[in-house]
């Protein structure tokens, strides 16, 4: 009797096949799937090989990974568009002046009783000087007339009320006689004055000062001539003849 002997086929080709359906499986579902984050994987070749170490290298290429969901992260942003201001408070200076410097700027953000602006104070200290000066005068002519008066005072202030008195009574009495023919006398002469320049001299006046002055220089002529005849005299200085000259 014969025996009869079964070789086994080897079961490699069927292992690698099914590997490869199961990977092909995977990858479908891993890239159309709804995931948050895709993560692309090296697409792996199905084969059927029955070479042993092809299938061992293939299993050396196969990785292990925890899948996780990526974190969205934007680090920068770019738009277009205008700043406006939130809120916007006009400011009234309780006294005007020039505005010397500013403590603060646009979008600071400020509270009340913060400094905002600082004011050329030089016109305003020059103001507060003068009126304190007005002051002190104030009070100067205040202390002055609260004082009681001195006795030279109270004397000279009695004389200047007599003297004040009198013209007044003399203006409303009117002049006298006396007083109005002197006025008008004066008046008279004032304007024949007057006159007498604006006409120039007449030629009666002229006649008579031509001969007023012929006539003196005769007498000065004739005192140097009797002057010369006793010069030679060491009295000469002394004589008639020498005060005659000195009249003439």
């Amino acid at each position: 009797m014969q025996a009869t002997q079964h070789h086994s086929r080897p079961r490699w080709p069927t292992f690698l096949l099914v590997a490869g359906l199961l990977a092909g499986a995977g990858y479908y579902v891993w890239n159309f799937t709804a995931l948050p984050t895709q993560i692309s994987w090296p697409q792996l070749p199905v084969t059927t090989t029955t070479d042993t170490a092809a299938g061992a290298a293939l299993q050396s290429d196969l990785a292990t990974v925890t899948i996780q969901q990526a974190d969205l992260v934007v680090s920068q942003v770019s738009a277009s568009g205008n700043l406006a201001l939130m809120a916007e408070r006009p400011v009234v200076l309780a006294a005007g002046g020039t505005v010397a410097g500013v403590a603060v700027e646009v979008g600071d953000a400020v509270r009340a009783g913060d400094r905002l602006l600082t004011l050329d104070t030089t016109a305003l200290e020059r103001s507060a000087r003068l009126a304190e000066l007005d002051v002190e005068s104030a009070q100067n002519q205040l202390a002055a007339v609260t004082e009681a008066a001195t006795a030279s005072e109270l004397a000279v202030a009695e004389a200047d009320l007599l003297e004040a008195q009198e013209n007044l009574a003399d203006v409303q009495a009117g002049p006298s006689t006396a007083e109005l023919a002197a006025a008008r006398s004066a008046l008279a002469a004032a304007q024949a004055s007057h006159n007498e320049l604006l006409a120039g001299p007449s030629q009666d006046e002229l006649t008579q000062l031509a001969a007023d002055m012929k006539t003196a220089q005769v007498a000065v002529a004739e005192a140097q001539s009797a002057y010369d005849q006793v010069a030679w005299q060491t009295s000469a200085g002394t004589s008639s003849e020498a005060a005659d000259l000195q009249s003439a």
